[in-house]
């Protein structure tokens, strides 16, 4: 009896978050962390508005930055 589970990746992508939308969010934080030479996980908050207006520009889509910031706690 084969059991029919779908593959882990399919949980992440359930609401309005797509691959895209991440692969944005992350290259812009670690762009912003690299120019600043910052390390560790303390992101500023002026890290996630601008992350939101590259999304906005990239993508066409509109987000809040804290839901930036809650997007990142869940993907860590």
């Amino acid at each position: 009896m084969a059991l029919n589970i779908p593959p882990q990746n399919t949980y992440f992508y359930i609401s309005n978050w797509a691959p895209n939308i991440d692969q944005s969010l992350l290259d812009s934080i670690i762009r912003l962390k690299d120019e600043n030479n910052l390390e560790g996980m303390v992101i500023p908050k002026p890290f996630f508005i601008i992350a939101a207006s590259d999304i906005e520009y990239d993508l066409s889509i509109q987000l809040q930055w804290d839901a930036l910031y809650e997007r990142l706690q869940f993907l860590e």
